[in-house]
């Protein structure tokens, strides 16, 4: 992976939207500091994993766009999902071993990174943590759901104006 850099206040739009679920304590949001301290930067096309690569580290969108999608058979590509600055990349890193999808940098980006144990130690520790991110799944549960309806019964016009 390219070189990384310090995050300081990069991670500022993840923590506002894991706030979405309620307040978090100061010594929560110091733990996803810590824990977020290093930035990546990828770039476009780059990968921010490929499917079936270990989920060793937990990222999150600092700046740019990406998109995670799986591919079929005949090389084909459905996008499952759009990734914006405070999105977490790849949150079912935190419990499957591989991920199950690539995900690619739609232009040049800047990803946070933490280790996975240390986002595993940091939930432990701070249960409004674990809250956040059982949210932040459960708002992507949602999306979900509104993906299958667009592709599976909404018209061509519909579907477009759905991803806008």
């Amino acid at each position: 992976m390219p070189a990384k850099r310090q995050a300081r206040f990069m991670i500022d739009a993840f923590l506002r939207t894991l706030q979405q679920a309620g307040p978090l304590t100061q010594a929560s949001e110091r733990a996803l500091r810590e824990a977020f301290a290093s930035v990546i930067e990828v770039h476009r096309h780059g990968a921010i994993p490929r499917e079936g690569d270990p989920t060793s580290l937990i990222t999150t969108m600092v700046e740019g766009m990406a998109f995670g999608y799986k591919t079929v058979p005949s090389g084909q590509r459905q996008i499952l999902s759009i990734v914006m600055p405070g999105d977490i990349c790849d949150l079912s890193s935190i419990f499957f071993p591989q991920l199950d999808y690539d995900i690619e940098a739609a232009m040049d980006c800047e990803i946070a990174v933490a280790k996975r144990q240390t986002v595993i130690d940091a939930i432990a520790a701070h249960p409004d943590i674990g809250r956040a991110l059982w949210w932040v799944s459960q708002a992507g549960e949602a999306i979900s759901r509104e993906w299958i309806v667009n592709l599976g019964r909404r018209p061509a016009h519909q579907r477009i104006a759905h991803f806008l």
